[in-house]
């Protein structure tokens, strides 16, 4: 909870004063002018906020005088409950509240997180060590400027304190004694608090108490004695009359009366030149314009003519009817013009002639409408004026905060940022822009009422375009849609209409109901249920960090749970199986045949050719690989009284109870439903466990590091989101049809690098799939131990070059050849890699003795569309990622790779595979794919676990394989 308190309100101000301090320094490159410079621009922006509070101040002090007389006259005159009653009379006939006595302490309070945020940068900021400026040594000690008998002698604090006190001694001999002892007070706490602090702090908060004693000279002394005071007064007097002349003069001009003929005369002239000049070939032209205009002079014309009344009428017209009408003729003329009835584009013709003919007679009855609503606007301005804070922090909430907090807690580790830094950054940027929205409050004042209005309805429409009509553009990939064709839609711009008729008809009603108040009940319902769900992100996301942050670290920087993973048994027996997401099962041809040594390098092992997955995506496919059939997302759903997690974690927990009774150790480190406090009652014991619930794609994200190390190149994690975080949150609070503009086909307005993420991507995955050759170990006891991990070297984005190394220049699903039968060379140059890379860790297993003792097995949750045979049969992109991956290794087996091109295998089948290497009685052994009659069934649906319901998944597509896989009679469509 600290830890929340903390960000939420001393991180933002840090993160601010960091980057303020981190500006001077690059304008002057000297840590002593920056720190000047941040306590300038520190105090300068809160400057209005401590003259609000001084104005409270004064105005509690004023009331306080003039009630003084009376509250001692009835101190001394009356006791007990009547005293009571009658000072809280006094209080009330004057309007004085408590809350007046803690508004006025506001300055006081404020300046605690400021302190404590300038107090953990300056205090822990490892550039200020070492660093002099003046007199001063050191910036990251204390100044030790006098030293007295080898005592040392703290200058710095003591000089705060001291013009601390003086400012306080000449510019608070109006206050009440209370409030100097509460001055003094704080001079002397800070001396204590700061007086061993580094010379950076106490430079920094004398600074502040200089500027304060200088603001006090200006705004007390100077400005009083030449003026400024009654000058700004009567400055602010005058901009007001301003506004309301500028109001009277507005309205006139609303009301003259403006004949057509001059504004028709104008636009048909212009018009029929444009036609006759287009006509000629003289020039680029519209014909459509042209016509549209010249159309519009000669229905004028018409009307003039032919019906004398009708002039009078028009010559009656107010300028706004008057354009109203000319704007309708002119939008009907054009849409006819563009869209013809001929072109068969009638729907889009009707639609957009509603549109103008709204819009023209808006226009035309809108003074009067306005007259209406402003009789029943001008009692409420000061409800509408006090929307405006809220209504505008809430947008700035959901882009600075709720949105970018949303995208982070999806995948932290793609963002390469620590929780602590992206909340400060998110937090500081809703901080300085709270600060600018209430500034800029107080300069339209006289017409805030004006903001208020338009900033509340711009809060409902972004809380309507973020959560009620966004599109559904699927999952974001390495910051591309599955379904950016959302973006474009033909009505998108027709829901937009809709949600701002919505919005604007609610503010009508509202307002002419005189419950202007609801829209402020609305806006904070809505921030405080924001705040929460940004609280839920946190908390999700600090999980995730904590899981995969384990404080026990060996002396070579790597955590102790990543050496302890990969233990063998000498004398046991092994098993590891190795999941390599998205490796298509048909692609094993394409890389036996470019690479073909590769088929004695897997020594001992059977390619089962003909695997089906359960699933087309991971959190389908993968659940049967450690739970068998009854992971088979159909069997999940037959029951559904228990969630999803409770029924695999059974599955996964009787399988892990099966391998603990033949006296296996557990290593397993997965993400999807891996849930080790529901498994833990289906365990013999959680001895020997050692389970790495990851909320991320790799064991040890910072094994890149290591890595690079080992292979002397440089990580491309140079990525910078600042940007890009306020371009995903503009792009979720915005209409429908400009979300286009800001997503700009994944590049998000160059605010992203994709090859960044790429490169990330195989670096990260590469390196973990290298990891246990050279850290894994062998134990000399009779234990037997089973590993399981999990790899997206194999998933999109396929970011490996021709030398096996991560490059930023990864593809996707395009890459895919159809000329070849679909096949991706990126993909099979990923997935031969992969392979070659877990080779390393074989050779150090013969090695190191313990091949023979291992059954491996390497297999895949589903494939990508790109199986060359299965491509052949279809001759297109099959409709489902089906084919799979299983490479099996016995135990003491050897020799070259064997191909198993018949046997109906299913990667849910790899339980019994690994039971059946255990047990040693042939009749207890299960054999499902002898079934020659056997049935494989795949589903496919959403991949994030958040779109199914809690206890069943919802399937879009479902396939039956009745038969061999390359034969397209035996596939039947279910679903």
């Amino acid at each position: 909870m600290l830890d929340l308190i903390y960000l939420i309100c001393i991180a933002p101000l840090e993160f601010c004063m960091r980057h303020i301090l981190d500006w001077g320094f690059d304008l002057t490159k000297s840590y002593g002018p920056a720190l000047i410079f941040m306590s300038l621009a520190v105090n300068t922006v809160i400057l209005p906020i401590y003259n609000k509070v001084e104005g409270w101040q004064e105005e509690e002090r004023a009331l306080k005088a003039r009630m003084a007389p009376m509250e001692t006259m009835i101190r001394e005159v009356f006791k007990g409950q009547e005293r009571f009653a009658m000072i809280s009379t006094l209080y009330r006939q004057h309007g004085y509240s408590q809350f007046m006595t803690l508004r006025a302490s506001i300055g006081v309070l404020l300046q605690i997180p400021f302190f404590f945020a300038a107090y953990h940068l300056l205090s822990n900021m490892e550039a200020l060590h070492g660093v002099s400026f003046g007199p001063i040594r050191d910036l990251g000690a204390p100044d030790e400027l006098f030293v007295v008998g080898g005592f040392s002698i703290n200058i710095l604090p003591i000089l705060m304190t001291v013009v601390n006190l003086v400012s306080a001694f000449f510019y608070t001999h109006d206050l009440s004694r209370r409030d100097k002892i509460q001055l003094y007070g704080m001079a002397a706490l800070f001396l204590v608090l700061l007086y061993n602090s580094p010379a950076a702090l106490t430079f920094y908060w004398t600074l502040n108490n200089v500027y304060s004693l200088g603001k006090n000279i200006v705004e007390k002394d100077w400005m009083k004695r030449q003026g400024w005071i009654a000058a700004l007064e009567k400055l602010a007097e005058q901009r007001t009359r301003l506004a309301q002349r500028a109001a009277v003069l507005w309205a006139r001009a609303l009301s003259m009366q403006v004949g057509l003929s001059a504004v028709v005369a104008v636009l048909g002239g212009a018009g029929l030149f444009m036609l006759v000049r287009g006509l000629l070939g003289h020039g680029k032209y519209s014909f459509e314009m042209s016509a549209m205009i010249f159309g519009a002079f000669l229905l004028f014309i018409g009307i003039c003519y032919f019906a004398e009344e009708k002039v009078e009428r028009l010559k009656k017209m107010t300028l706004p009817q008057a354009l109203a009408v000319l704007a309708g003729i002119i939008g009907v003329s054009y849409i006819l013009a563009k869209y013809g009835f001929h072109q068969g584009n009638e729907k889009k013709v009707a639609v957009k002639m509603a549109l103008v003919a709204g819009a023209a007679c808006l226009l035309t009855y809108g003074r009067t409408l306005w007259g209406t609503m402003y009789a029943k606007i001008a009692p409420q301005k000061n409800t509408l004026g006090a929307l405006f804070l809220p209504s505008a922090g809430l947008i700035a909430f959901l882009i600075f905060v709720y949105c970018p907090f949303m995208v982070f807690s999806s995948d932290p580790a793609v963002f390469g940022m620590r929780l602590e830094d992206f909340a400060s950054s998110r937090f500081g940027m809703f901080f300085v822009a709270m600060i600018c929205l209430a500034v800029f409050g107080g300069l339209v004042r006289p017409v805030k009422w004006i903001f208020g209005s338009a900033f509340s309805m711009m809060a409902f429409a972004a809380l309507a375009f973020c959560f009620v009509v966004a599109p559904d553009v699927g999952v974001m990939d390495a910051f591309v849609f599955q379904k950016p064709e959302a973006l474009t839609r033909w009505y998108n711009t027709y829901i937009d209409a809709a949600v701002a008729a919505v919005i604007v008809l609610f503010f009508v009603i509202a307002v002419q109901s005189n419950k202007a108040k609801i829209m402020m009940n609305v806006v904070y319902a809505s921030l405080t249920v924001l705040v929460v769900m940004t609280g839920v992100h946190y908390f999700d996301v600090s999980e995730k960090q904590f899981k995969n942050s384990y404080t026990e670290i060996n002396d070579g920087g790597m955590p102790q749970y990543v050496k302890d993973f990969y233990t063998f048994s000498k004398n046991g027996k092994n098993i590891v199986v190795v999941m390599l997401d998205m490796f298509t099962g048909g692609n094993m041809n394409q890389i036996l045949e470019q690479y073909p040594s590769i088929k004695t390098d897997l020594d001992g092992f059977t390619w089962y050719e003909d695997v089906v997955s359960s699933g087309s995506l991971t959190i389908l496919g993968k659940p049967g690989i450690l739970g068998g059939e009854n992971c088979h997302p159909v069997k999940l759903n037959e029951d559904r009284t228990k969630s999803l997690e409770e029924k695999i974690s059974k599955e996964y927990g009787m399988f892990f109870r099966k391998l603990q009774h033949y006296d296996y150790k557990l290593s397993i480190h997965d993400v999807e439903f891996f849930e080790p406090e529901l498994l833990a009652p289906y365990l013999e014991s959680e001895h020997y466990t050692n389970f790495v619930p990851h909320k991320e794609s790799a064991l040890w994200p910072d094994a890149s590091k290591l890595w690079a190390q080992k292979n002397n190149t440089n990580l491309y994690n140079n990525q910078k989101f600042d940007i890009f975080w306020n371009i995903i949150s503009l792009f979720n609070v915005s209409p429908v049809t400009f979300k286009k503009y800001f997503y700009c086909d994944g590049g998000w307005m160059s605010s992203v690098s994709k090859g960044n993420y790429d490169f990330t991507h195989a670096a990260i995955n590469l390196a973990n799939l290298e990891l246990p050759s050279y850290i894994s170990s062998v134990s000399d006891d009779d234990k037997n131990s089973f590993i399981y991990m999990f790899n997206l070297m194999t998933h999109v984005p396929w970011a490996i070059d021709e030398n096996g190394m991560p490059c930023p220049n990864g593809a996707s699903f395009e890459s895919r050849d159809i000329k070849n039968h679909g096949v991706s060379a990126s993909h099979v140059r990923a997935e031969y890699y992969s392979l070659k890379t877990l080779l390393k860790w074989f050779e150090w297993m013969k090695d190191n003795g313990v091949y023979d003792n291992t059954q491996i097995i390497l297999v895949s949750d589903h494939g990508a569309h790109d199986s060359k045979e299965i491509v052949k049969i279809w001759n297109d992109i099959y409709p489902i990622a089906l084919h799979s991956l299983l490479l099996v290794k016995p135990i003491n087996t050897r020799g070259e790779l064997r191909i198993d091109r018949t046997t109906p295998m299913s990667n849910s089948d790899v339980p019994h595979i690994i039971m059946n290497e255990i047990i040693t009685v042939q009749s207890e052994k299960n054999f499902p794919w002898k079934d020659t009659n056997r049935e494989r069934v795949c589903v496919s649906g959403e991949w994030r676990r958040e779109n199914h319901p809690k206890n069943n998944f919802e399937f879009s597509m479902v396939y039956k394989i009745r038969g061999p896989l390359y034969d397209k009679n035996s596939w039947v469509k279910i679903k």
